[in-house]
């Protein structure tokens, strides 16, 4: 056979394996699936399937099918929703009921010893399974990490059609010591913290989260009592100079001009999903940028590139990757530590980062062009809105329900949960050992 032909042959059993699992659904869904299995089948089945092929024409029935599987997949999202949008299982009530957890993901092996050694620890396992490496077809919980991938479209399809619960998982805010691409111990690559939705991702602004929900519910109020440990919480991060990496130098930069009003703008890595979930593209970076020169014409204009350069391919990695330094306009194309960057400027610009929520635990005015996680609450200056939020929100309200009661925190040493002050402690002693040997200054530990 050709080799198209067999490209063609392997999406078309792909295809024939997600309807027969999507088949096995909620009734009401059945008539819409029947009727795009229809449609598929005139395409696949007939002349036009053969004449695309006589034509040479396999990217136009590659991208077909890929639509039609997309489609598939948005049905099964929905229907998860529908499940536990007004029924929410959070990962600890799911492990109370079910008995001896076979979890199964989108992470291998390999990639779990060497990126998130402790990922186990938040079903309380000692392994997890990944398509082709275990029993996934035995699995009662099922997790995605990250958004995109060729292995997760199964997994959807399994646990919407098997009615387990699914949990989006992706790396929490007070990740670990050292990001990707830096060789050492996997001990300081491994993360502590994970977010656990059952919804969406916590940076998906196009439809609500588990994290959208509870900052919006009219019913979780923030006690006094949880508002000063919020307060606590948010001055030991900022003083320790804690994020989600924490490897940057923590000298405090010396840049633009002298007694200048600073205005922080930051970039992202290009094309990311907070970005591309977060309601911004391309043309709102270009929008932030003369917003805060036009907005702030005194002031220094200080543009936090990516890290990434170009790449040897020429494929752009960051927004402002390009950016030099012209008039008031000046790039920072060096590592540093968020909060000894954020010490030295008056307000921040920002489209989904991070490091905007950061800044509002650092005390600045942050103006936000995407639709992050923190935005539409009444604590920044917000340059889109979503409907659906309409709940107002402190900083510390915020911080408490996203960093204590959304995000999961795990101890390595203990094997188990544990809270965040236990794992803002540990971050601490591990930064230490890490620079035990280097000249690296750490910030007084308080």
């Amino acid at each position: 056979m050709p080799e198209s032909g067999k490209v063609v042959k392997n999406i078309l059993e792909s295809v024939s394996r997600l309807f027969q699992e999507v088949h096995n659904m909620q009734s009401s869904f059945q008539a819409r699936i029947l009727s795009l299995e229809q449609t598929i089948a005139l395409v696949v089945r007939g002349n036009n399937h053969k004449k695309m092929l006589d034509e040479g024409r396999l990217n136009d029935l590659e991208q077909g099918l890929a639509a039609t599987t997309e489609f598939i997949l948005d049905l099964t999202q929905d229907l998860q929703r529908q499940r536990y949008e007004h029924n929410p299982q959070s990962l600890s009530e799911v492990l109370q009921h079910v008995g001896t957890p076979i979890v199964a993901g989108s992470s291998n092996k390999r990639w779990v010893a060497n990126r998130n050694a402790h990922l186990p620890l938040l079903f309380g396992v000692s392994a997890l399974y990944a398509p082709g490496e275990g029993p996934v077809e035995q699995a009662n919980i099922f997790y995605l990490w990250g958004y995109g991938g060729a292995s997760q479209h199964r997994l959807k399809i399994l646990a919407a059609a098997r009615g387990k619960p699914l949990f989006l998982i992706e790396d929490g805010f007070l990740k670990s010591i050292l990001t990707r691409g830096i060789d050492a111990d996997p001990r300081f690559h491994s993360g502590v913290c994970f977010t656990v939705d059952d919804l969406a991702f916590h940076f998906d602004a196009t439809r609500p989260s588990r994290l959208e929900c509870m900052l919006n519910s009219s019913s979780l109020s923030v006690s006094p009592e949880e508002k000063q440990r919020a307060r606590e919480l948010i001055g030991k991060i900022v003083r320790n100079k804690l994020t989600k990496y924490n490897h940057q130098p923590f000298e405090v930069p010396q840049i633009g001009r002298p007694g200048c009003k600073k205005v922080l703008v930051i970039d992202q890595a290009y094309n990311d999903y907070s970005i591309i979930k977060g309601m911004a593209n391309d043309q709102t970076f270009a929008d932030m940028l003369q917003s805060a020169i036009t907005e702030n014409p005194e002031a220094d204009i200080l543009v936090k590139t990516h890290p990434d350069t170009l790449a040897a391919s020429g494929r752009q990695e960051s927004y402002f990757t390009k950016i030099r330094q012209q008039g008031n306009v000046f790039p920072i194309t060096f590592p540093c530590n968020p909060y000894s960057l954020l010490e030295m400027v008056d307000c921040v610009y920002v489209v989904s980062s991070q490091l905007g929520f950061e800044a509002l635990l650092a005390g600045k005015e942050v103006h936000v062009f995407g639709l992050p996680f923190y935005a539409g609450w009444g604590a920044t200056r917000d340059r889109q809105k979503t409907a659906r939020r309409t709940r107002t929100r402190t900083v510390e309200e915020i911080f408490y329900i996203t960093y204590v009661l959304y995000s999961i925190y795990v101890h390595p040493e203990r094997k188990a949960r544990c809270s965040i002050e236990d794992a803002i402690d540990y971050l601490l002693d591990l930064r230490e050992e890490y620079y035990h040997e280097t000249p690296q200054v750490l910030p007084t530990r308080v």
